[in-house]
C-alpha cells in the first residue's frame, strides 16, 4: 500500500505535555505504517525548534520505531538560523537518529 503514517514528534510532544497522550502512542497504533518523521523541537509552546539540547524533547525514544529506509525530515520554523542546522543534524545523531 502507498499509505503510511507520518510522524510529527514536535506536535506529539505538546499532545503529552497537555496531558492528551503519550508521544509514543501513534507510533505503537500505526506501527509497521511508519513513512517518515518531521524532526523539530518544542520548548513549551514555542513549536519547530530545531532539535538542541534545549529543546523539551528527548529524540531518543524514535529510535526503536526507525527502519532503514524511514524518511527523516528537519522541519525548522520560519526564520530559523541556517548556520544552527549543522548542530540539530549532530545533536540528533548523538541521539540516535540518523
Amino acid at each position: 500500500s502507498n499509505l503510511g503514517y507520518w510522524h510529527d514528534c514536535g506536535h506529539a510532544h505538546q499532545i503529552e505535555y497537555c496531558g492528551l497522550g503519550s508521544s509514543i502512542d501513534p507510533l505503537e497504533a500505526f506501527k509497521g505504517l511508519l513513512v517518515g518523521i518531521h524532526l523539530h523541537d518544542t520548548k513549551l509552546w514555542t513549536d519547530h525548534c530545531l532539535p538542541n539540547s534545549e529543546g523539551d524533547i528527548d529524540f531518543s525514544y524514535l529510535k526503536p520505531y526507525l527502519e532503514s529506509d524511514t524518511i527523516l525530515n528537519l522541519e525548522p520554523r520560519k526564520g530559523s538560523d541556517p548556520q544552527s542546522i549543522p548542530t540539530a543534524l549532530k545533536y540528533l545523531r548523538a541521539s540516535g537518529i540518523e
